[in-house]
């Protein structure tokens, strides 16, 4: 005859179901005994139950260094910092790393070098073998890169070239390298004792 009713029980100890086709959420891994009863209006019961195993859930994490490892037109290294499964193996990775061009990657930790500085949204979302999967986003900044350049005076041998430092993008410090020799001040000069032309 025509079907009266359902009744799921989960294994699980929560409350039963009465739909036909219900959704459940496991709080834990592990293997239950799933029992569906189907009773019809002459009052028959038949009774199906099979064991299922529940698995765990991918805890995304990751972490980011602070400037001088997180800033513009610098790879930025993203750090997995996602535990490992205990009943299963994670086996895809999706990053997202929040740029205008909507950048991702499929690297466990992978390095991505933002244009320009300011605070983007992360995704990383993991996958294990058993078609668990899991998502987890956070506000990372990344530092604005200064722009490096100078100008120099009148380059003659025997007497001092004036170079100063026009660099933008809120310096605190630079190191010059003249004739093989470092140079901490924004302005130093070097006397050339031989013409050529040299890298600065």
């Amino acid at each position: 005859g025509a079907d009266a009713g359902y009744v799921w029980d989960f294994g699980d100890g929560s409350p039963t179901s009465t739909l036909v086709q219900p959704d459940h959420a496991y709080a834990n891994p592990g293997p239950f005994q799933v029992t569906l009863t189907a009773s019809n209006a002459a009052g028959c019961n038949n009774i199906l139950a099979k064991n299922i195993t529940i698995y765990s859930q991918p805890q995304p994490d990751f972490s980011v260094g602070l400037p001088p490892f997180s800033c513009s037109n610098s790879p930025t290294l993203f750090q997995n910092d996602t535990p490992d499964l205990t009943d299963s193996n994670i086996t895809d990775w999706l990053w997202e790393f929040g740029d205008p061009a909507a950048s991702t990657s499929l690297n466990k930790n992978p390095a991505f070098t933002y244009a320009a500085g300011g605070d983007f949204m992360v995704g990383l979302t993991a996958t294990s073998d058993a078609g668990c999967t899991r998502s987890i986003s956070r506000l990372v900044t990344i530092g604005t890169s200064p722009m490096a350049d100078f100008v120099n005076g009148p380059a003659c041998v025997n007497q001092p070239t004036q170079f100063s430092d026009v660099s933008s993008g809120g310096v605190q410090s630079r190191t010059w390298l003249i004739g093989g020799l470092p140079f901490a001040s924004p302005n130093p000069s070097y006397t050339y004792t031989a013409s050529g032309t040299y890298n600065v």
